[in-house]
């Protein structure tokens, strides 16, 4: 499923391309899981409304919350920075 797609079903931002690196990584490896926002919330334990922020970009990421979202991803943490 392209971003584009996701934005339909999921109700997100369609740039991806404006967002920063990490953000955009972490929104390409939920999407490509077949994750909502709320089924990562879920499974990684981090809340909705951050998982929206740093996909926009809104936000830094903190270590411990990209750690959790790469774990929940089941992707390394470091493809998200890398």
């Amino acid at each position: 499923m392209s971003p584009w797609q996701a934005n339909e079903r999921f109700g997100m931002i369609t740039d991806v391309t404006a967002q920063p690196d990490a953000g955009r990584k972490v929104l390409l490896a939920r999407v490509e899981a077949g994750l909502s926002q709320r089924a990562l919330s879920d499974k990684s334990g981090v809340d909705q409304s951050t998982i929206v922020r740093v996909e926009r970009g809104e936000t830094n990421i903190r270590p411990m919350t990209l750690a959790k979202l790469a774990k929940a991803l089941g992707i390394p943490t470091e493809e998200l920075l890398g």
